[in-house]
Formats: C-alpha cells, structure tokens, sequence
C-alpha cells in the first residue's frame, strides 16, 4: 500500500476503536447512525444543486445579451444588461432607509457562552433573512424594459449597515450590542443583468406595462436570475457558489458512507467497518 492508504486504513481502524469503546450500544449509537445516513443523503444532493448552479452559469456565460428596447423582438430565455431605473415603485431599505428596487437582508443575533477555562466564546447566528423587490425598468442604448424581479432570485452583496442611535444608559457601548443588521440594494442608477424569460402582455389583465413584453419567471428559465453588477460578475458567483457546493457534496458522499458502514458496525454489530477496512487494505 502507499503511505496515503496506510494512514487512511490506519485513521480508519482508529475511529473503529473508539466507536466500539463509546456509548454507541445505547441510544445514542442510533442517533449517530441516523445523523452519518442523513450525511450520505445530503452528499448528492449538494452535488445536484451545485451542478444546477455551474450549469446556469455556463447558460450564463453562452448567452448573448440582447438590447433593452430589443426585448419584444425575441422569444423565450432572454439576457439584457443595463442600467435600474424606476418604473413605478420604490422599496425603502430594511435597515437603512434608503431607497432600493431590490434587496437582500440578514439580521444575526450575538450568542456568548462561557467555556471551561473561565473565557467566553461569541458566536452570530442568523435569526431573521429576506428579500424583496418591485417591477423596475432596465435601461441601455437601445432602450428600456420591465422587469418584474418580484418573483426572481436575487444576486446582491450584502454589507453591514451601521445605524446611528442614541444610546441608553445600560447601552453605553457597541460591546453590548446584541445584534447586527446586513442589507444589499439594487438602487436607480446601479448597473444590472437580468436573466429571465421574455413575457407577453396581450393576455394580461390589467397588463404590467403598456409595452408588448417584459422580462419575467416562466416555464422555459430553470432560474429567473437578478443580479447587481456585469454579467462577468453574475458568472462568477454562480461559478464559486455551485463549485463550493458541488465540492462539499463531494466530500460528504466518502465521509459520510465510511462513518455510516462504521457507525453501522458499532450499533448493530454488522461487520460493514472491518469490511471496508480489509477492502482498503
């Protein structure tokens, strides 16, 4: 065997060991093996939805974007990049007040917990995440077109949004603080790229626009997608999050069946572990 496989069977035949000298003959052993089959469920399913996203952005990538004023010449999926522009509404900003056509948020609280030694360990967690947006128009050389971006996914990065507040007595410092707030917007003025199918609103009652078309969900787009920034921008994020999930997915199949055929092993007393161990060997 080479080194690698010696210190995988070896790593291996240690977990094996302290499986079979841990509480996995009560009930605890069960929960464990229910949580490593969850794990080896969840691995291709990561894979399956970090695939769908690598796709999308190689749909992306090959698409030709067509001009704004173009749009009801064309039929089907269609990619226009401009610039937002309002068309009737505006949203106010979840945190910020400003005003925004889409956005995102994420509000996380602070959790501390006291470890042995004496010291505090801090952690945020999210308690509160959304979007929203409203129709608004998309502008360049050629023209504009509506965009009902209520139903899309929306891509935009999210900062910190640091209000001003007068503090009261017991809040005389940021350190007790107990939340943060985070928002992204798409604002008039900002650049996009939108990737949705093209709608027709001669079947419309009362139709969205006066316009013979805009861009909206349908039937023939897997991912009716808004994104703040170029479209290089938009490839790229779709590329980085569907290759880090397809990844994750890919290292939890392995882990996840090896910790189950030795979780199996422990609670069971099928002898799944010492089979794979041998196979590697």
């Amino acid at each position: 065997m080479s080194k690698w496989a010696v210190l995988v069977v070896t790593a291996l035949e240690e977990i094996q060991q302290s499986m079979h000298e841990g509480p996995f003959d009560e009930p605890i052993g069960w929960v464990m093996l229910a949580l490593f089959g969850v794990t080896v469920v969840a691995g291709p399913l990561l894979m399956v939805v970090g695939g769908k996203k690598l796709q999308q952005a190689f749909s992306v990538f090959t698409n030709e974007p067509v001009g704004a004023g173009e749009v009801h010449l064309e039929d089907g999926i269609v990619e226009v990049e401009g610039t937002a522009q309002r068309f009737e509404k505006t949203l106010t900003g979840k945190y910020s007040n400003e005003t925004a056509l889409a956005q995102s948020w994420k509000r996380e609280r602070k959790q501390e917990r006291e470890q042995d030694d004496g010291s505090t360990n801090t952690t945020w967690t999210t308690v509160n995440r959304g979007s929203n947006a409203v129709p608004f128009l998309v502008e360049d050389d050629t023209g504009a077109v509506v965009v009902d971006a209520r139903s899309a996914d929306l891509s935009i990065s999210t900062s910190r949004i640091r209000r001003r507040r007068r503090l009261l007595p017991w809040r005389k410092s940021r350190k007790n603080r107990r939340y943060r707030e985070y928002e992204g917007r798409i604002e008039p003025g900002d650049g996009v790229h939108v990737y949705g199918q093209v709608t027709s609103t001669a079947q419309e009652t009362p139709p969205l626009t006066d316009d013979p078309a805009y861009i909206g969900d349908g039937d023939d787009v897997s991912n009716f997608l808004v994104s703040k920034g170029s479209e290089l921008r938009t490839v790229l994020r779709l590329s980085l999050f569907g290759l880090l999930v397809f990844v994750v997915g890919a290292v939890f199949v392995p882990i996840g069946i090896v910790m189950f055929l030795l979780a199996l092993e422990a609670v069971v007393g099928i002898g799944a572990g010492s089979w794979l161990i041998d196979l590697l060997s």
